[in-house]
């Protein structure tokens, strides 16, 4: 199955845009943080442990993008793929630059807003797949085959 996407980062695997810590949900010693608010027009502030997977491509259907203080990668048809781990067909990953810390006492709390489409959805299509080790499977308009 061929799926489309518009999405800001894969999870942008739990990209978090801010994040807050303190002690209890009611303190008032609370303290926001807001890491990234892609008013820079870039993602210095991220890195891509797994490469540039289909922002790659740069062409006007698979790119990042930084829009009025968003990030916005699109990637119509996916074209490109990574499998390593838990990580299942991975097409877009960044984590953050920085590390944050946990208080003694208290809580750390993050959150992003993300959006997502899938044009190109095929209704009711039944994918059936074959298990394989990673990078047995490079190529997502290749349908897999049995292995030897």
């Amino acid at each position: 199955m061929r799926l489309r996407i518009l999405a800001v980062a894969a999870f942008a695997s739990l990209v978090a845009v801010a994040f807050a810590t303190g002690g209890m949900a009611v303190s008032p010693n609370k303290t926001v943080v807001v890491y990234d608010d892609f008013s820079t027009g870039d993602n210095s502030k991220w890195s891509v442990p797994y490469g540039p997977g289909e922002t790659a491509i740069n062409d006007v259907n698979h790119r990042e993008t930084f829009p009025g203080g968003a990030e916005r990668v699109r990637a119509v048809p996916f074209l490109t793929g990574y499998d390593f781990s838990v990580y299942d067909h991975l097409k877009y990953m960044e984590v953050s630059n920085s590390s944050f810390a946990v208080p003694a006492k208290g809580s750390v709390e993050f959150s992003s807003d993300m959006t997502a489409q899938t044009p190109g959805t095929v209704a009711n299509l039944t994918q059936l797949g074959i298990y394989g080790p990673s990078y047995t499977w490079t190529n997502p308009s290749a349908p897999p085959s049995a292995p030897n």
